[in-house]
């Protein structure tokens, strides 16, 4: 291995697929799933389409963290089995959303709840609340705020505008005594005009 004191490079990717790397960047991206990996496969499970590219983006940057902190550190040789601490990956607040939202739309429909982040300077990125995305056939809707709670019920919202906005029920304006059938054409002549110019030619 190189220099202890060297700098990082600046590619961690080329970095890590270079041959001379590889036992350590085994050892970084082992220890990196034992401490992180239920939370990033929930992460990425709850994602849907297009969501996954930027997910991923997000847990690969926290992968480079880990490994410049590691660099940081010495470069430690890490343990070939490292421990694994089982713990609850779902916070209350986030299965209090999921609750919200499983109790409020209906069967068929799905959603997704995904924490946000931004990047700030020099690579780091930082906690930027929470979003919801709600998938009902054509009523899809979407919602952001500081906590998963907040998100889901701006997305449940935005999905009740949805639906009470496109799903009309015709039966219920048909036992009103509303009539579903199409109007009759303005320019469309009369029963009485045709009989008259009917009598008319008939005379002539």
């Amino acid at each position: 291995m190189s220099d202890p004191n060297q700098e990082p490079p600046e590619d961690f990717r080329r970095w890590a697929d270079d041959p001379e790397n590889v036992e350590a960047a085994d050892g970084v991206m082992a220890e990196f799933v034992a401490e992180e990996g239920v939370e990033m496969t929930a992460d990425l499970f709850a994602c849907r389409g297009l969501q996954h590219q930027g997910t991923a983006e997000r847990w690969m940057e926290r992968l480079r963290a880990r490994f410049e902190r590691w660099w940081a550190a010495g470069r430690p040789r890490l343990e070939d089995s490292p421990k694994i601490a089982v713990a609850d990956a779902t916070p209350a607040a986030e299965r209090e959303a999921r609750t919200l939202l499983a109790s409020n739309l209906p069967p068929g429909a799905a959603f997704a709840l995904t924490r946000r982040w931004r990047k700030l300077a020099a690579g780091a990125v930082e906690a930027d609340g929470w979003s919801c995305d709600v998938y009902d056939g054509r009523a899809s809707a979407m919602g952001r705020g500081e906590s998963p709670v907040a998100a889901a019920g701006k997305a449940l919202d935005s999905w009740r505008d949805f639906v009470t906005a496109s799903r009309v029920d015709l039966s219920m304006a048909a036992e009103e005594g509303q009539s579903t059938e199409r109007p009759p054409q303005l320019n469309a002549p009369s029963a009485g005009k045709a009989a008259d110019d009917d009598a008319g030619r008939k005379a002539v």
